[in-house]
């Protein structure tokens, strides 16, 4: 498999994705991956998802674990620190 995405530990990112598309009141986020490739991040993508961990798969500033990554959008691009 091609390891598109390197982070400085050079294992992929952690990406937390619901089982549900395009829902604003969603907080709940319970499939946890450490992403590695273009074609992973593209699968999951189709679901709604946050960059991280959360307690309890639940997303909100006080249940923030941590996060490995961040994104940007800048003219509908997507850029992965």
């Amino acid at each position: 498999m091609k390891k598109d995405f390197i982070t400085p530990r050079g294992n992929g990112f952690t990406l937390s994705y619901a089982n549900c598309v395009e829902n604003g009141y969603n907080c709940h986020f319970p499939n946890e991956v450490i992403v590695k490739d273009k074609d992973e991040f593209s699968k999951i993508c189709l679901f709604d998802h946050v960059l991280g961990s959360y307690k309890d798969n639940y997303r909100s500033s006080s249940n923030f674990i941590s996060a490995d990554a961040f994104s940007m959008d800048c003219e509908n691009t997507i850029f992965l620190f």
